[in-house]
């Protein structure tokens, strides 16, 4: 069962642009993951830089179950 398919929710970007920085750093996502992705990075400048930083590495392990 890969990740995608286990998501039941997933947080509401508070900054929606910044959200969508961060999905376009993962480009190809299933809709849940990107949901996820833009929830995360919406929600935490943090969050947002790494996601930045390490689209290469994330991009992988949401490929691998």
């Amino acid at each position: 069962m890969d990740l995608a398919s286990r998501l039941t929710r997933c947080p509401i970007p508070l900054d929606p642009d910044q959200a969508k920085e961060a999905a376009a750093a993962l480009p190809g996502l299933c809709a849940p993951l990107r949901d996820l992705v833009m929830g995360a990075a919406g929600c935490s400048p943090y969050l947002a830089m790494l996601i930045g930083r390490e689209s290469a590495w994330l991009a992988q392990a949401f490929a691998d179950p």
